[in-house]
């Protein structure tokens, strides 16, 4: 009764039930547990049912439990410990699921390209859609063009490398990178390259 009064509309009203078949059932028991408390408590794959609840608040007009499961999910994107099987099911539950999810692929893609969370997790993540991956490439081309890694500032000594790991492509400089085998790490994403792989990446100009 009380999810009846709160999210339905007039036929609901007068038929005085709503067909809650197509919602998940996952989040329809959050949503329940949100109506008595103004709160709610997740488990696994938080994230995807941060993303699930906020495009269900917005179907049924509920904008407390939307800005609520939005900021949830800003928190959880800041952890550092997020594991890829949950950045996987996030991103698809942005991308996939009908409904306003622009905002909710912003904040996917903002916390990818600030790396707040593990390379390999966003590694595995680009590979679940392709419109993310889309999403990631450009707002890291944005970034590369409005700012370079500290490397790259300074006197302008040494040679300019771009990193060819994907989706990182950020550009550094380093003054003491020979070719040889001697392995160096890219200052973004951290992959090890040999310093003569490096060296077939180099950015004149």
């Amino acid at each position: 009764m009380v999810v009846r009064i709160l999210i339905g509309g007039p036929q609901e009203a007068h038929q005085r039930s709503i067909d809650l078949s197509d919602d998940g059932v996952n989040c329809i028991k959050t949503m329940i547990y949100y109506m008595y408390s103004l709160d709610y408590v997740l488990g696994a794959e938080t994230m995807a049912l941060h993303i699930q609840l906020t495009i269900l608040a917005d179907k049924y007009n509920i904008p407390h439990l939307a800005s609520l499961a939005m900021t949830k999910l800003e928190d959880d994107l800041a952890m550092p410990k997020i594991t890829a099987e949950d950045m996987i099911a996030a991103v698809r539950a942005a991308y996939e699921t009908a409904g306003p999810t622009l905002k909710l692929r912003k904040l996917l893609v903002a916390a990818a390209v600030k790396a707040k969370f593990p390379f390999e997790v966003l590694e595995k993540a680009i590979g679940t859609h392709i419109l993310f991956a889309g999403d990631v490439a450009l707002a890291l081309k944005k970034g590369t063009q409005s700012k370079e890694p500290e490397e790259s500032k300074g006197s302008g000594q040494g040679v300019r490398f771009r990193c060819p790991a994907w989706p990182c492509a950020r550009t550094f400089r380093k003054p003491a990178i020979a070719q040889d085998h001697e392995m160096h790490c890219c200052p973004v994403c951290r992959k090890a390259r040999s310093g003569i792989e490096w060296h077939q990446h180099t950015i004149t100009g």
